[in-house]
């Protein structure tokens, strides 16, 4: 639940201090929860350009859906023809 609120509240490149204010919990709570999101890959972690002890949290970019192969009636092994 607590990842699912932070996933919601990043609509935008947001530092972790700002985020747990936002949502009202301690810092090293979202410390957690973000270590937790980047082990699936579902956040990332980026220094602030302007404080260096300072981290963003982004959204990684979406990766595009994958396509299942195509089905053409050639390719396709259908019954034996009749003989």
């Amino acid at each position: 639940m607590a990842q699912a609120c932070v996933l919601g509240r990043l609509t935008r490149q947001v530092g972790m201090r700002e985020l747990a204010d936002e949502l009202g919990c301690d810092a090293s709570n979202i410390t957690r929860i973000i270590r937790r999101l980047e082990a699936r890959d579902l956040v990332r972690r980026r220094p602030h350009p302007d404080d260096r002890r300072s981290r963003q949290i982004v959204r990684p970019p979406a990766e595009p859906a994958s396509t299942p192969p195509s089905s053409s009636p050639s390719s396709s092994p259908g019954p034996p023809p009749p003989t």
